[in-house]
């Protein structure tokens, strides 16, 4: 199936087309990988993924979207337990790429940053704090970085005409919105060289009047796959979770009202439009056979996956030797109400204090 079959993603030798999307799991300490983080994502490696993004790591202090549980990528002390982590996956031939992150104005820090505020230094001094995240990411044996620029996060603020109000050279138009992302990306790909991934994560729409359509995101990924990204990962909605993680998935019972790979229409569309960016699908994806048919078909070269691996992080080499194995999750999203303690599936593996109840 052409699900399972290799890749090469820039310089990233990948063998099958599932990705762990970035999930965060609250596991670190002040911003430190610890024990328990290296314990959660080897139980990924071991899983057979073709490649793992982590949670989302802060480029600044200022910029977490939680507390201290968040990982940190803001300074070079952070290096050494980032190796860790890379080791350990690189142990299990899984390829690692970090996310890079800034909340933004829902960042959990007193006057956090607001886009329309900011001055062209705020600006400048923004795009070094990615550019140094990714120098420490190269350092610590990352395969690569994605810029988060989905889901209300500071790059998605600028990117999104719901946030950015800007009359200068960051606001305007799809491609003026993009300007900065770009110089971003520019000034990575001019550190890391040509053979490091440098992707992102976006929203396609943000699914709010007035917010961006597939039309300008088309606009906006041709300008930064220009300004050297090598590939997407699309996802959708703007500052509310419930838009873009959707309940009532059961793979077991099928049904058109909770519709599996709920971005892929969205996915079909920009290669309509001509995007030839390699894309990363996320949303939905349980059924095998759609994912097969997706990447057979060219709509994208990647499908990635969030709480089903929460459920079970095994899950990608068990679909893929058995055809008939579908996700145990059943999206419902109790995991969610697990992050102060740590991310963990609250359905199939309750805490152990209440399992011994």
């Amino acid at each position: 199936m052409a699900c399972f079959t290799p890749y090469v993603l820039n310089n990233v030798h990948l063998k099958n087309r599932f990705a762990r999307s970035a999930t965060a799991e609250f596991l670190c300490e002040n911003g430190f990988i610890n024990d328990r983080t290296i314990g959660f994502y080897e139980n990924l490696a071991k899983g057979r993924l073709g490649m793992i993004i982590t949670s989302h790591a802060a480029v600044t202090e200022q910029g977490r979207a939680a507390a201290s549980t968040q990982i940190l990528v803001d300074a070079d002390d952070k290096i050494p337990g980032l190796r860790r982590l890379t080791d350990i996956c690189h142990a299990h031939d899984t390829p690692i790429v970090i996310q890079l992150a800034h909340a933004g104005v829902v960042a959990a820090y007193p006057n956090p940053l607001k886009c329309n505020d900011m001055t062209l230094e705020d600006f400048d001094r923004l795009a070094e704090a990615f550019v140094a995240g990714a120098r420490r990411a190269k350092e610590a044996g990352f395969d690569g970085v994605q810029l988060h620029a989905a889901h209300g996060y500071m790059l998605s603020q600028i990117l999104s005409p719901l946030a950015n109000k800007r009359t200068d050279r960051y606001g305007g138009t799809a491609e003026q919105r993009a300007a900065f992302p770009c110089e971003v990306v520019r000034r990575i790909r001019a550190l890391v060289g040509p053979n490091f991934l440098v992707m992102c994560k976006i929203n396609v729409e943000d699914f709010k009047e007035g917010g961006n359509q597939t039309a300008d995101t088309f606009q906006i990924l041709t300008a930064m796959q220009q300004a050297g990204l090598d590939a997407a990962e699309l996802s959708g909605g703007f500052g509310e979770m419930g838009l873009t993680i959707r309940t009532g998935i059961l793979p077991q019972r099928p049904n058109p009202a909770h519709p599996e790979y709920y971005h892929a229409a969205m996915a079909q569309e920009l290669r309509r439009l001509g995007l030839r960016l390699p894309l990363i699908l996320v949303g939905g994806v349980r059924n095998r056979a759609r994912a097969n048919e997706l990447v057979s078909q060219g709509t994208v070269e990647m499908l990635s996956i969030s709480r089903p691996l929460i459920c079970e992080p095994d899950l990608v080499g068990m679909m893929e030797h058995d055809p008939n194995k579908l996700p145990k999750c059943v999206s419902c999203n109790r995991c969610f109400s697990t992050m102060p303690t740590g991310l963990r599936c609250a359905t199939f593996h309750p805490a152990p204090a209440a399992a011994a109840q």
